[in-house]
């Protein structure tokens, strides 16, 4: 009965092109040159069907099934192999009329693909499909070369495994022997499993204490849980307030900042403003203290003309001279007019220098006074960013504490005994701020409790 209906061959071995044989004659001949691919059909069939020794099929690895190129083709990176069969008489126990086997290998990876009519299945299927039609290595289905000896001078043994296997009885001995396999498998697997379970049974009176262990753990756990639940909630709650209070007080201190900031441009401005008006004083100072010194040195020629002239008017009156007494006389008493004014300019000069050393110093204390001011408004500034800087350190500090100190103080509202940080607890004027900050700087997270436990 004819079964084989059709092969496809497509970079299997010498096989370049795409190869389609198709057997419908009872008794088919292949004829051809040597070396032409004669017997790479019977080789494709067994490879289709599952052969996996290569030498088998006249090669050593999974490449050398693959067309590896001629002097006027380049090698192909896959063999294909398609072998159809007629089931319309269901000689195969599956429910289709015609079966299709193919085999794919491929290039690099040697990775090997096999279908059952365009449905991927694994090697061991092909093999047992290949068992049940007769076609296998051991079969007189398919007599490679020199085999007609090897089965004239096989063994009783090697003879009735071929007889077995020409009456169908080999699929199911090698069923049996891996039915026998699976069960020596399944013995020992279940020796095993005896031994584990001895072993469990020894354990379990001191597993069953821990599990009651265990138990109560976790019943401990999830209590302990809910009430670390219940204290994260409280915390949450208590910090959220507390944030929204420090945030209300960072906004008032940096209001006070800014007025203060303000206020300070205000008195830089006016303090300016008198610096220049004191700069033009002490010019207007110099200007009149110059012209003092003139005047002075004026009064002084004066004075020398004057002892000059009371000298000549002695002399005048023992010479009794009428005219030349009259003439000195006139000129004596211009010199008194003259002497006369420039006291009276030199006494309004010194008025004028006077109230202008007065203004001067008025301008100096107020200049002194808004120093100070501008000095204590710097010191306020100074004490607000400190308020701030220590307000965000307190917002911050439960990042900045190490961690056992941050856990204690978290659940100091359910630790008795607990009253804070040193850091916290302590207030120091601000010009002694950074000194203690470096003194205490390894104290400043120590915890300050009621009592000793």
């Amino acid at each position: 009965m004819l079964f084989l209906k059709k092969l496809e061959a497509f970079g299997f071995k010498s096989f370049a092109e795409p190869l389609s044989i198709n057997f419908e004659h009872e008794m088919i001949g292949i004829v051809g040159p040597n070396g032409s691919g004669k017997s790479n059909i019977n080789d494709a069939i067994r490879w289709c069907l599952g052969e996996q020794s290569m030498k088998s099929l006249r090669g050593n690895i999974v490449e050398d099934v693959i067309f590896n190129g001629s002097g006027s083709k380049l090698p192909l990176n896959m063999a294909e192999v398609k072998v159809t069969f007629d089931n319309s008489h269901r000689f195969f126990d599956l429910d289709y009329d015609e079966i299709e086997v193919t085999r794919r290998a491929f290039r690099g990876s040697g990775e090997n693909e096999y279908f059952i009519n365009k449905q991927r299945v694994r090697l061991k299927d092909v093999q047992d499909f290949a068992m049940d039609s007769g076609i296998t290595k051991s079969s007189l289905a398919i007599i490679s070369q020199g085999n007609v000896n090897s089965f004239a001078e096989a063994k009783p043994l090697e003879r009735r495994a071929l007889f077995e296997e020409a009456a169908g009885v080999a699929k199911y001995k090698k069923r049996k022997l891996e039915s026998l396999k699976k069960l020596e498998r399944s013995n020992e697997n279940l020796a095993r499993i005896k031994d584990i379970i001895n072993e469990i049974e020894r354990k379990l009176p001191s597993l069953k204490r821990q599990s009651e262990k265990a138990s109560k753990y976790k019943a401990k756990k999830d209590k302990l849980n809910e009430i670390e639940l219940a204290i994260l909630v409280k915390d949450v709650t208590f910090f959220n307030q507390k944030l929204i209070e420090l945030k209300e007080q960072q906004k008032v201190i940096t209001f006070e900042k800014q007025e203060a900031e303000r206020e300070i441009t205000l008195k830089e401005n006016e303090y300016n403003s008198l610096s220049k008006e004191n700069y033009s004083l002490d010019n207007k100072i110099t200007f009149l203290s110059k012209q003092f010194q003139v005047l002075v040195n004026e009064i002084s020629d004066l004075k020398v003309q004057k002892i000059e002239l009371d000298n000549k008017e002695n002399a005048l009156k023992m010479s009794n001279s009428d005219i030349t007494v009259s003439n000195m006389l006139h000129d004596f008493n211009e010199l008194k007019i003259a002497l006369y004014n420039e006291q009276e300019k030199l006494a309004l000069l010194n008025t004028q220098q006077s109230e202008n050393k007065t203004i001067r110093n008025n301008y100096l204390k107020e200049q002194t006074k808004y120093s100070e001011e501008l000095g204590a408004l710097n010191k306020t500034i100074f004490r607000l960013e400190n308020d701030l800087d220590r307000l965000q350190r307190s917002f911050e500090n439960n990042d900045n504490l190490h961690e056992g100190v941050r856990n204690i103080i978290n659940n100091k509202n359910v630790l008795p005994g607990i009253i804070g940080l040193v850091q916290e607890l302590i207030t120091v004027d601000a010009q002694y701020e950074q000194a203690i900050g470096i003194a205490l700087s390894g104290r400043l997270q120590d915890i300050v409790v009621k009592k000793c436990w």
